[in-house]
């Protein structure tokens, strides 16, 4: 089978938890005998119909095509000129390429920087086309579905999305972001420390915005015209996903979320998700006079919950509890001596992470399509407490392999304390992960989705 996938790039430009599945999957299929390349968007030229696809040097036996002035790349920075995103591309270019390249299959991986063209083109060939939802990209601008710190449970027909915008980048800084020279300098500890920067400044904007009922940009007038133009958008990629054959989500939540904004249909099915990393490394724990509770996601920002966390146990602390440790893998001072910081660890040091942790937590406030911290942890044995947020929930069977709180400091709270009380509880969940979870590998998950495609 010829396979091709639509995704950002290859690292190290491109890097994160989407990027490495795509990768580890394009592997696992040419393992398989498929032959498999990938169309990336590359360098942003203007807002002309013109297009081409020029063929680069493959990796590690995986073609690569870019895809050049593609439409713009806005990561998770919002839109701020949607007008620039639905900008009409000349189909030829992408019916010639999947005629040329005999392809039987075009697995989508993100909207950001794809013309519906491509999808029509496909459509017009008779070529099976796959989406699979990494994010909320398409009917949310920034990807995130959050309103600064707090989740967008009613984006007011789009006034809301103009207000979070008002940060994004402009089209000239995302051209230069998807120039070849940013590819070339992009990893230098110049660029790294103005890319930190820029996250927690425009991170802090927006949720400064969006808190605030009285700030001035939250009260000034939002124009009929701004509306339109951020309705246009979200129109304009749920009609592409209405084009596209199967509509494969990594989580029930996901679909959930997705069915609110257009009809499913009969398109949609709902598959977790592995990657290469994943392994069946579970064995029974041995719980200490201490409980070591594990985070690993980011401190900054609110989305990811550390804070949450973090109070719910300076809580516990004061009220006499000092039978616990939490250990995070970031930097950040404390007056509490529960506080355990580590450095950063990459995938080869992650057998030593889950061993130093008796349970992990994960708080996410927003909307996670999966999260692979709670695979990895369930296959190492490693009991896993999540919000109702985090869509890899649906690999625990609560009360029993894990726990799912309904998110919110004192719901997590009742359940950190009721560990805490009774330490046992952790001894019980490790014996049931290893009883009756089954790890999905990535050679099961990668036949999964070639039964998909067929």
């Amino acid at each position: 089978m010829n396979i091709l996938h639509y995704c950002l790039g290859f690292p190290p430009f491109r890097r994160g938890g989407m990027v490495k599945y795509c990768i580890d999957l394009m592997q696992s299929q040419k393992e398989l005998g498929h032959n498999v390349g990938m169309l990336w968007p590359g360098r942003y030229i203007d807002s002309k119909p013109s297009c081409k696809i020029i063929k680069r040097k493959s990796i590690d036996g995986i073609k690569s095509y870019e895809l050049i002035n593609a439409l713009p790349v806005p990561l998770l920075d919002g839109i701020a000129e949607p007008q620039y995103f639905t900008v009409l591309k000349d189909k030829k270019v992408f019916s010639d390429f999947i005629k040329n390249g005999n392809i039987d299959v075009i697995h989508i991986h993100t909207l950001m920087g794809l013309p519906c063209e491509m999808v029509e083109a496909a459509n017009d060939l008779g070529v099976r086309t796959v989406f699979t939802s990494h994010d909320f990209f398409g009917i949310c601008p920034n990807g995130s579905l959050m309103q600064g710190a707090e989740l967008c449970t009613d984006d007011h027909n789009c006034k809301d999305c103009v207000i979070c915008c008002k940060d994004g980048l402009s089209i000239n800084k995302i051209k230069f972001l998807q120039s070849g020279l940013y590819r070339k300098i992009k990893n230098s500890s110049f660029l790294r420390l103005i890319r930190k920067q820029h996250l927690r400044k425009h991170r802090g904007a927006v949720d400064n915005i969006m808190k605030d009922a009285e700030n001035p940009v939250r009260k000034s007038s939002v124009t009929e015209s701004e509306i339109t133009r951020y309705k246009s958008l979200r129109h304009y990629y749920i009609s592409l996903l209405k084009r596209v054959d199967i509509l494969h989500f990594n989580s029930s939540q996901s679909c959930e979320i997705y069915s609110k904004y257009f009809d499913l249909e009969s398109r949609a099915h709902v598959l977790t998700i592995s990657n290469s990393t994943i392994k069946d490394y579970k064995e029974i724990k041995q719980l200490g006079s201490v409980i070591r509770i594990g985070y690993l996601g980011p401190i900054v920002g609110s989305r990811k919950g550390y804070f949450d966390l973090y109070n719910v146990l300076i809580d516990l602390y004061n009220q006499g509890y000092n039978n616990f440790e939490l250990h995070i893998y970031n930097q950040m001072s404390s007056a509490y001596s529960f506080l355990i910081c580590h450095e950063p660890y990459n995938a080869n040091q992650l057998s030593t992470v889950m061993k130093n942790i008796d349970v992990l937590v994960v708080p996410s406030v927003w909307y996670e399509t999966f999260g692979f911290t709670v695979l990895e942890a369930m296959s190492y044995g490693v009991p896993v407490v999540v919000s109702s947020h985090v869509g890899a929930k649906d690999l625990i069977i609560n009360g029993t392999t894990g726990v799912i709180y309904e998110q919110g400091e004192e719901e997590l709270k009742c359940v950190i304390k009721n560990i805490l009380d009774r330490p046992q509880v952790i001894s019980e969940l490790n014996k049931n992960i290893l009883h009756l979870f089954s790890i999905k590998t990535m050679d099961v998950h990668t036949k999964e989705i070639i039964r998909l495609y067929q």
